[in-house]
């Protein structure tokens, strides 16, 4: 019972994920397109490491709740 409820749920959310794993990559791009016009500012290095961190973090959780499925 539980597995199928995860099941639904994973199916339920899996476009979610994806869309804030887009939407990370896309922030980074635009970190990343600012760069080559100039350098980033300590915040916005920090900045974009947390988003990179993010993404792994999403991505990470996204296959542990498929591979446990």
């Amino acid at each position: 019972m539980l597995k199928a409820k995860l099941k639904e749920w994973s199916k339920t959310n899996k476009g979610n994920w994806k869309q804030r794993k887009e939407d990370i990559l896309s922030q980074i791009s635009s970190w990343e397109t600012i760069e080559e016009q100039r350098p980033l500012t300590e915040d916005e290095l920090i900045q974009k490491t947390h988003l990179g961190m993010e993404f792994e973090e999403v991505a990470k959780q996204e296959e542990s709740l498929e591979t446990e499925i």
